[in-house]
């Protein structure tokens, strides 16, 4: 289990296998409005770019709705998680910039037509000109630029039949985005999301 992969192969296996098992535990516990998901093990935090951790995680867990996404890349939390009741708090506090890689922020929706507009997003960022809206098909996963300490305000416009997972059905939300190494990730592919047999 904490080998590294040798070939894209290998790679490519690893990383097949941990979308299999969180996507099982999905199944048995299903998200609904988590704010923050943590990854943790050498599949997520050895990834060779950051991209392919994010990528992970929505392929195998389909978190709808808007979730900051990190991973324990010193897998520091298991031993932290151990600690006595007070000193939890102090091993935080000590280590709390390394204890945590943000990846940045998901939106995931579901519903729509393939091919038609999901959703539309606007992104302010304090002392950026405001931009236009970007446009998320049925089936696509976008990512957008919005680096790590970057706060950002999105408008989340849903097309017909689109949800964020809700259990109010509004056209359109307001959310609050943190950027990240992997950004800004516009995802409406879909959920479940039909993934290959091999």
């Amino acid at each position: 289990p904490a080998t590294l992969p040798h070939t894209d192969d290998e790679l490519a296996v690893m990383q097949g296998v941990a979308r299999a098992q969180l996507a099982a535990m999905a199944d048995e516990a299903p998200l609904g409005g988590v704010d923050l998901l943590i990854g943790a093990g050498m599949a997520l935090s050895g990834a060779p770019a950051p991209a392919a951790a994010s990528q992970m995680l929505l392929d195998g867990l389909r978190p709808l709705g808007v979730t900051q996404l990190a991973i324990d890349a010193s897998a520091l939390l298991g031993p932290i998680g151990a600690l006595e009741g007070g000193e939890v708090a102090e091993g935080i506090a000590l280590l709390a910039d390394d204890l945590l890689v943000p990846l940045g922020t998901a939106v995931v929706c579901r519903g729509g037509e393939p091919g038609r507009v999901a959703m539309r997003v606007t992104i302010h960022r304090p002392g950026w000109p405001d931009a236009a809206p970007v446009e998320v098909r049925a089936g696509q996963l976008l990512l957008q630029q919005l680096p790590r300490g970057t706060q950002a305000e999105l408008i989340i416009e849903l097309a017909e039949g689109v949800s964020l997972g809700a259990p109010r059905r509004a056209a359109r939300y307001q959310a609050h985005a943190s950027g990240g190494v992997s950004g800004l990730l516009l995802d409406a592919r879909g959920v479940p999301l039909g993934l290959p047999r091999r």
